[in-house]
């Protein structure tokens, strides 16, 4: 059995899924979920993420107490994980967290009686596993009929999905510590560049800052602002809409690089920020994909 410890948003969660159910498909064995990361207090200030895999036919559930307790994991008592690192060599069962940024060698040599803990944010983890995984993510309950229709008329036009994430890398210190706004201008290059192979596109603007939006895309001419009404759950309609777009232009965000990953089809163009981090950029994190450009 796999155990994956899922923290973050549904960015993180789709990259953390996606390399565990990689390994699990490897080993032919269960993968579970310890998502207490979800309902716990953040005193480093982390931002607070909803779990959100199981809206989606993941192969996998919540991890039961018991299963928690094979790995030492069903409560935070110190001599509880203590005896566990004794003998978990004897058991051979394992504790593996990923400190790592980009690609992790290790996550493929792991054996199958495994408690994961880490970003695994790379293609690479999953890159066996994608046409599997492409079904998989798709939602498990119907969509209401208005976002349906929505999803229907973006995949069916030159749509582009331009995403903008500002909120908590501006307004949380322990965010905004590690990531850094797209400025403006990123967005007027990309938009340009888009226009140049679609010069039909239109531009549907995806953002968690309305005002900024507002003041910043006013004078564009073919765009327009997604509001808030479209959001949905825990921000899964607004998901399903950006997915079902053509083409993509998106900020330093997992959320935005898996609408493209999974809305990209033969023809459309991805343009994410060189820069990912404020001290890494995204190609030697490896999420720049064939056909996709950074600027």
């Amino acid at each position: 059995m796999i155990i994956l410890r899922t923290t973050g948003g549904l960015g993180n969660q789709l990259f953390q899924y996606a390399a565990a159910r990689s390994l699990s498909h490897r080993h032919q064995v269960p993968l579970r979920f310890d998502a207490r990361w979800h309902n716990e207090p953040h005193p480093g200030g982390e931002t607070v993420r909803s779990f959100d895999l199981l809206n989606f036919c993941v192969s996998g559930e919540r991890a039961s107490p018991s299963e928690l307790g094979r790995f030492w994991m069903q409560d935070r008592c110190w001599h509880t994980r203590l005896t566990g690192k004794l003998l978990r060599p004897l058991l051979r069962r394992e504790l593996y967290w990923s400190p790592k940024m980009g690609l992790d060698r290790q996550l493929q040599k792991l054996g199958p009686e495994i408690y994961l803990d880490g970003l695994f944010q790379h293609p690479a983890h999953f890159a066996q596993y994608e046409l599997n995984l492409k079904s998989e993510l798709q939602f498990r309950s119907p969509l209401p009929k208005h976002i349906q229709n929505e999803v229907e008329r973006l995949a069916r036009m030159p749509s582009v999905c331009i995403q903008v994430r500002r909120s908590d890398f501006l307004e949380n210190p322990a965010v905004s510590a590690v990531h850094h706004c797209c400025e403006a201008r990123y967005y007027e290059i990309a938009w340009k560049r888009v226009k140049s192979y679609v010069p039909e596109a239109q531009g549907y603007i995806f953002t968690d800052d309305l005002a900024w939006a507002k003041e910043n895309f006013r004078s564009w001419s073919g765009v327009e602002i997604i509001g808030p009404e479209w959001d949905g759950p825990n921000y899964l309609h607004k998901f399903a809409l950006m997915r079902s777009c053509r083409h993509f232009i998106i900020a330093n965000s997992t959320y935005g690089w898996w609408a493209a990953w999974l809305g990209a089809t033969a023809g459309s163009r991805v343009v994410l920020p060189q820069r990912w981090l404020r001290n890494a950029e995204t190609v030697p994190l490896g999420l720049l994909l064939p056909g996709w450009e950074a600027l």
